[in-house]
């Protein structure tokens, strides 16, 4: 009796231990998941807090039929500005990259304009504007890599045994990716 009772304790006690150390797992690669979506958060932001210098700029070099530019660049700006993400579910993942998408848009649609414009070359200042522009874009790109990354493993993580096990009982679930391409360099 006393040995199947030691033998039940063992392996009690090997399941607990099993347990915490794959929740403990879980709970590190969602925490990675959260810190990279933060360095996503802040380069955005940063681009956001860019973007009324950019438009101020612009306004004094865009021609009549392009200033509507202006308005989808605060439009887009005001919309980002808004935008929380409530958790990394796939779609809220697709809701941020639909506003990201937006206020790329409205830069890249800014920046051809201007770089057309053969006054603008002469402006450090837009020139500096423009190159911190295409900066913060690349880094963005290269910020939402990383966060794919970090999903990718813990997805993984959620779906293989015996983690999946632990991801089930303790509620993991699986977190949205923005599937970017592959980042680029600076």
């Amino acid at each position: 009796m006393k040995k199947l009772l030691f033998i039940l304790l063992l392996l009690l006690g090997a399941f607990a231990v099993w347990g915490i150390s794959s929740y403990n797992k879980l709970v590190l690669a969602e925490s990675d998941i959260a810190e990279s979506w933060s360095r996503v958060e802040s380069f955005c932001r940063r681009r956001t807090d860019l973007l009324p210098d950019l438009a101020a700029t612009a306004s004094g070099y865009l021609p009549e039929e392009q200033s509507g530019l202006i308005g989808d660049l605060t439009a887009a700006r005001n919309q980002a500005e808004q935008f929380t993400m409530p958790d990394f579910s796939q779609a809220s993942v697709d809701r941020a990259r639909g506003v990201q998408d937006r206020v790329d848009e409205a830069v890249d649609a800014l920046v051809s304009v201007l770089e057309t414009i053969p006054e603008t070359a002469e402006d450090r200042h837009c020139a500096r504007l423009l190159d911190q522009a295409g900066r913060l874009g690349i880094q963005i790109l290269n910020a939402r890599a990383d966060f794919d990354r970090s999903t990718q493993a813990f997805n993984a993580l959620t779906r293989t045994f015996p983690a999946n096990l632990a991801a089930k009982l303790f509620h993991f679930e699986e977190k949205g990716r923005f599937e970017t391409a592959e980042p680029a360099s600076l």
